[in-house]
C-alpha cells in the first residue's frame, strides 16, 4: 500500500469484507475461470493475515485449526488444477485480486506493529483480534458463495450448448472439472459458515479505533480523488473506470448527504432547507450517478473491467474517510454520533468541494463520451445496452441495431469503439447525472451562502473547540431514502 494510504486494519478488512459483498450482485457463469484462477490466492492472504494476528490464550486453538483445514481444501483445488489444467492460464479476477490486496496490506500493518508471539495481554485485545478474525472468515465465507454462483452457472451453461457443441473438449471437460471445484466451494463454505454462526454483529461490537480524523481526512481524501479520477481518465478511458468514478461519485453524494443530515438534526444545518432542498436534490443524484455506473459496468467483459489500481486505491480510501465518520459498526451512525466524530461546523467547505466537483467532472466525461473515439467495449455489451434501452420495440418491428456491429465483431465478441446507439444512450444518461449534480449543488449554496462559508471555515492550523449545538424548534428531518 502506499504511505499515504492512511487506513487501519479494521478499514482494509471492512474494504475487502465490502468488496465480497459486491460480489453477490456481480457474477456470472463467464466469471468462473477468472475466479477459480484467482480463488487460491484470496485464502492464501487471508491465511498469513490470520497468523499474523495476535494469538488467542493458551487452550483456545480451534480457530487455527480452522483456518488450516480451509486453506487445505484450497491448496487442494490449486494441486488439482496444476494437474488438469483446468481452468488453465490466464487473466485473473480483478475484485477477487483486491480483496487479496487488502488481507496482503493488513497483514503487513500487523506486521509492522505488533508480533505474532507477543500473546494477547488483555480482554480488549482479545476482543480485537476476535473482530477481525470474524471480518476475515466472513469475507471468505461470501467470497466462497460468489465462487460457487459463477462456478454453478458455468456449468449450466456448458450444459445447455447445443448437442454437437456438447461433444467438445471444452464442454466434455467443463463440466465434470467444474463440479468438483463446485463441491469442494460448497465445503469450504460451509466451513467457514460454521465459524460464524449467529457471532458477526457480537463479535464486531469488539472492534477497537483509536480515534478518528474528523472532517481534514474527508477533505484531504476527497481531493485526491478528484486529481486521480482526472489522471486516469485522461490516459484510459475505459467503461471500467468509468463506472469506477460513477459509483464514487454515488459514494461521495450519500456520504454528503447524511453529513448534511446530521448537521440538520444538531441545529448546525436549517433543517428546513434540508428536508425541501438538500434531500430531494442529493437522492436524485445518487441514483443517477449509481444508473450511470451500471451502465458503464455494462459494457465490460471479465477481460475488460480492470480498474487502474491508482484509482482503486484512491476510492478505497475515499470510502474508509467516510465510514468513519458515517457508519457505527455495521449500521449508519446516528447523528449525534456523527457531531461527537466531526466539527459540523466544518461542513459547508467540504460538500462544496465535493458536490461542484462532482458536478464538473460529469461535464468532462459528458465531452469524452459524446465527442471523443478513444472509448471502446465488446460487441455483444454493445449490442445488449442497445437494446435494453430501446423498449418501445413491439413483434414486427425493425430491429436494426445490429447492422451498427459487424457480425466477425458480434461472433467473436470484440472490443470495438463505441457505436453511436450506445454513445447516445450514455450521454443522455451522464446529462441526467451531470444535471442531478448541478441540483444538489445549487441546494448546498442555497443552505450555506458564500458569507457563511467564509464564517464558517475553520482557522488555519488550529482547531476549533466545539460548543453545544443550539436546539432548533422544528420537526426532525426525516430518514434517508437511498
Amino acid at each position: 500500500m502506499s504511505p499515504r494510504d492512511g487506513r487501519s486494519v479494521g478499514e482494509l478488512l471492512l474494504q475487502a469484507d465490502t468488496a465480497s459483498r459486491g460480489l453477490l450482485f456481480d457474477v456470472s457463469g463467464d466469471d468462473a475461470l477468472a475466479m477459480l484462477r484467482t480463488w487460491g490466492e484470496v485464502v492464501q492472504s487471508a491465511s498469513e493475515l490470520w497468523q499474523a494476528l495476535l494469538v488467542r490464550p493458551r487452550g483456545a486453538t480451534e480457530d487455527g485449526q480452522l483456518m488450516a483445514q480451509l486453506e487445505a481444501i484450497s491448496q487442494g483445488m490449486h494441486r488439482t488444477r496444476l494437474r488438469q489444467g483446468w481452468p488453465g492460464d490466464g487473466d485473473p479476477d480483478q475484485r477477487l485480486l483486491g480483496i487479496a490486496e487488502a488481507f496482503d496490506a493488513a497483514r503487513d500493518l500487523v506486521a509492522a506493529h505488533a508480533s505474532s508471539r507477543a500473546g494477547v495481554q488483555s480482554l480488549e485485545q482479545a476482543r480485537d483480534v476476535q473482530a477481525a478474525r470474524t471480518r476475515i472468515m466472513h469475507t471468505l465465507y461470501v467470497s466462497a458463495h460468489s465462487v460457487s454462483v459463477a462456478v454453478r452457472e458455468h456449468i449450466r451453461d456448458l450444459q445447455q450448448m447445443p448437442r454437437v457443441e456438447q461433444q467438445s473438449t471444452r464442454a466434455t471437460r467443463g463440466i465434470p472439472r467444474g463440479q468438483d471445484a463446485l463441491d469442494r466451494l460448497t465445503a469450504f463454505e460451509e466451513l467457514a459458515g460454521s465459524f460464524l454462526g449467529g457471532r458477526l454483529v457480537r463479535a464486531l461490537e469488539g472492534e477497537h479505533r483509536e480515534g478518528y480524523a474528523g472532517l481534514a481526512r474527508l477533505g484531504d481524501a476527497i481531493a485526491r480523488w478528484d486529481l486521480q479520477a482526472r489522471r486516469t481518465l485522461a490516459a484510459e478511458a475505459t467503461p471500467a473506470n468509468l463506472s469506477a468514478v460513477a459509483r464514487t461519485q454515488a459514494t461521495i453524494n450519500r456520504a454528503a448527504l447524511i453529513l448534511v443530515r446530521a448537521a440538520a438534526h444538531t441545529g448546525v444545518a436549517d433543517p428546513v432547507v434540508y428536508e425541501q432542498e438538500i434531500a430531494p436534490t442529493f437522492e436524485q443524484a445518487i441514483r443517477a450517478q449509481s444508473h450511470l455506473a451500471g451502465q458503464w459496468a455494462s459494457l465490460t467483459n471479465p477481460t475488460t473491467r480492470r480498474v487502474d489500481p491508482n484509482l482503486g486505491s484512491v476510492a478505497e480510501q475515499l470510502q474508509a474517510a467516510t465510514r468513519e465518520l458515517i457508519h457505527d459498526k455495521t449500521a449508519l451512525a446516528e447523528p449525534t454520533l456523527i457531531a461527537q466524530r466531526a466539527d459540523l461546523r466544518d461542513l459547508p467547505p467540504v460538500i462544496k468541494r465535493a458536490i461542484v466537483g462532482g458536478f464538473i467532472l460529469s461535464r468532462d466525461i459528458h465531452e469524452l463520451t459524446a465527442h471523443g473515439t478513444s472509448i471502446t467495449a465488446p460487441a455483444k455489451a454493445m449490442l445488449e445496452v442497445a437494446r435494453n434501452d430501446t423498449r418501445t420495440l413491439g413483434p414486427g418491428d425493425d430491429d436494426s441495431l445490429g447492422d451498427s456491429l459487424h457480425p466477425n465483431d458480434l461472433q467473436h465478441n470484440r472490443v470495438r469503439p463505441l457505436i453511436e446507439p450506445v454513445r447516445d444512450i450514455l450521454a443522455r444518461d451522464i446529462n441526467e447525472a451531470s444535471g442531478r449534480q448541478a441540483g444538489a449543488s445549487h441546494s448546498v449554496l442555497l443552505m450555506w451562502s458564500s458569507r457563511e462559508l467564509l464564517a464558517h471555515a475553520p482557522a488555519a492550523g488550529r482547531a476549533r473547540p466545539k460548543d453545544p449545538a443550539p436546539p432548533v424548534a422544528v420537526t426532525a428531518p426525516r430518514g434517508l431514502r437511498i
